[in-house]
């Protein structure tokens, strides 16, 4: 129980913080980060996590990055209009990308230490993703292919990255060539 508290106290932090300074309603675009934040305040207060601090920082910075990388590479390819017709940008949503690997992080990291932790997660990253259809911004396709992308990457970078730090079964170079990418398997 006392997980969840942190990380509804830490929301609520990040939105009357954002509030404040914006006076606005974007609660979206402070929830978009809420559960990166609820996984690096978890860990802050000892929360056991899968990884140490290290990892953990490399998966958030990873996830992020990439997730970003690849939406706003199909954002400026597809230009979808929004249904606001604010612009031309609406394909998929960042919001919901976001939302999505912050998730996806809360899973693979606290996962078997509280099912509860993942679930509000996953809650979070669903209600920014409802808000932003709510708010006309975004199509449902938006808001899905953002969750999908941002799931796949955070899953992805959370893989790569458990498999590059293994100890126990060896070490395992990843290795790319204009022929392809393979792993190999080697004994410490």
């Amino acid at each position: 129980m006392k997980p969840i508290v942190i990380i509804l106290f830490s929301i609520l932090f990040a939105i009357t913080t954002h509030a404040q300074q914006h006076h606005s309603d974007g609660v979206d675009d402070v929830l978009q980060y809420a559960p990166y934040a609820a996984a690096l305040t978890l860990k802050a207060v000892g929360v056991e996590s899968q990884s140490n601090w290290k990892n953990m920082a490399l998966n958030v910075g990873i996830s992020y990055v990439g997730t970003m990388a690849i939406t706003y590479a199909l954002k400026h390819s597809i230009k979808s209009e929004r249904p606001d017709q604010s612009d031309r940008y609406a394909f998929p949503s960042g919001h919901a990308a976001v939302s999505f690997a912050g998730a996806t992080i809360l899973l693979n990291e606290y996962g078997k230490t509280s099912p509860l932790i993942p679930i509000a997660g996953y809650a979070l990253a669903t209600a920014t993703s409802l808000h932003r259809v709510n708010i006309n911004r975004h199509h449902w396709s938006d808001v899905i292919c953002g969750a999908l992308i941002g799931s796949a990457t955070a899953q992805a970078t959370c893989w790569i990255n458990k498999r590059i730090n293994t100890k126990k079964s060896g070490r395992i170079d990843l290795s790319f060539s204009p022929y392809g990418a393979g792993a190999v398997w080697r004994m410490p």
